[in-house]
Order: C-alpha cells, then structure tokens, then sequence
C-alpha cells in the first residue's frame, strides 16, 4: 500500500514537472520599449496655443542706494504678466516639415504701475519635424527648451543635449539644454534643464556682463496628435557683480505655462 502511495507520489511530481516545462511563459523581451517624438502637421490642421507668463525682474543694489530710489518713485521690483492667445492653420506640410499662417493677441499687465497694454499682430512660420523653426528667428530661452527634438526614438531614462543661442530679458547668449524622457502614459512626459551664459550687450549693460541663465520643467507630448501640447517652466536669470559687502545688478524670475491643442482636419 506504502509503496503504491510512493510511486503515485513520484508520477504526480513528474507529471507536473511535464506541465510546468510544457506551459513555461517565454521570457520576456530584454530591449526596452521606446517612444518617438516628432511633430506631424497636416494641410489644413489648426493650432491654438495659451502662454501665460509671470515675468519678475528685481533690482539689486547696496540699500542705501535702493531707499534713496524708492524714495523717488522709482520701481525697483519690476513685475509683468502677460498671457499670449495665439491661433493657426496649417497651409502646407510636407513629411519634413509646415508652413503656418495665423495671428497672436498678446496682453501685458504692468503690476507696478497698473497698467495694460494688448497687441495683435499676424505671423508666418515654417516649423519642421524636429521643432526647428526657420532660420533667421531667435528664440527666448522659453522657446528654445523644446526646440529639436531627438531624430531617432528613445527609451524611458534616456536624455538628449541641445544647444541654441536665445535671448533673455536680460540680455542674449547660448544656452544647453539636457532634455530626459521620464514616463510613458498617454502622454510622455519630458523633463528640461540646462542654462548657459548671458554674454550679450543688447541693454547695454557690459559692465555686469557675463551674466547666468537657467531653466528647470517638464514638458508633455502627446503620442495621439504627435504636438508638444503642455509646457512649465521656471527660469532664473541673473547679472550680478560684487559691490563690497553687497551685490549689484538684476534677477529675473520668471514662470512659463504653455497649452496648446490641435484640431486635425479630417482625412478625405
């Protein structure tokens, strides 16, 4: 009886070995997924895109010299925000890149001084796959942190570096940006850091110059539309030199909220 029991025992243990190897799961694929991000535009596509901007440029100067000027009335912590309403259509695409006409309506209020001033202008670009635009167009260091996006697909953890010459209000010089795609959803999400060197003299301010420029945020794009359709950013801008004890020179600090959604023309 025992040894019946053993040897149904040892069947039973041989039979789900059997099983086990014959419903083994196949092991899983080791390269990782990755994810393209390229812009595709088609004739007849509309865009509108939301930039709201909280620009603040404080003044730094040995506090003697701060009060006497406050005294005065002069502003010394500057503060604007403006919110940009921006709308196009694409009037021609190739697989390489779009032109784009459209128009921008852009309202400014000067916190220190209450006041409000708004511009509508019309405006023409070609934008390519990679989110370059035409030559012959600087960008701000805002613009710039999404510009030229990586020409082969990546996967998550993985990073690319560009470098673009942008304009600041504080003056121009050449940023790098290291971009890392951080998650996969229904959006991939990309954070942006990087900043560079202030070297430009265009508000004729050498005496401060070189100055700094940093940007830190994310950006989000979407798989579905293949657009860049959500951006926030901080960027800390300074020229600053030594005065004794004390500093001289500017700080901008200034907060970035990009929306933009696409309205996509029916396919015939």
């Amino acid at each position: 009886m025992n040894g019946n029991r053993l040897c149904c025992a040892a069947a039973l243990v041989l039979l789900a070995s059997a099983l086990a190897v014959g419903f083994e799961k196949p092991a899983a694929s080791s390269a990782p997924l990755r994810y393209s991000l390229t812009l595709v535009l088609s004739r007849g596509d509309r865009i509108t895109e939301t930039t709201v901007e909280d620009d603040r440029v404080e003044w730094k100067l040995p506090k003697r010299r701060l009060e006497d000027f406050r005294r005065s009335g002069i502003v010394i912590d500057e503060e604007h925000r403006t919110t940009t309403q921006a709308r196009a259509v694409v009037v021609a695409a190739t697989a390489h890149q779009a032109s784009l006409h459209g128009s921008a309506s852009l309202e400014t209020l000067d916190i220190p001084r209450n006041l409000r001033t708004t511009v509508q202008s019309p405006f023409s670009m070609m934008i390519d796959a990679g989110n370059t635009r035409a030559a012959g167009r600087s960008y701000s260091l805002q613009e710039a942190a999404m510009v030229q996006l990586p020409p082969e697909p990546l996967p998550i953890g993985h990073s690319w570096t560009t470098r673009e010459t942008v304009l600041t209000t504080l003056g121009s010089g050449e940023a790098t940006l290291t971009h890392t795609l951080v998650s996969a959803g229904k959006l991939l999400k990309i954070r942006v850091h990087g900043g560079g060197a202030i070297t430009g003299v265009e508000y004729k301010l050498p005496k401060l110059l070189p100055g700094s420029m940093s940007i830190d945020g994310f950006a989000w794009y979407d798989p579905s539309s293949k657009l860049i359709t959500r951006e926030r950013y901080a960027i800390d801008n300074r020229l600053l030199k030594p005065d004794g004890a004390e500093t001289i020179g500017f700080e901008e600090k200034l907060e970035v909220a990009v929306d933009t959604r696409l309205l996509r023309q029916p396919s015939p």
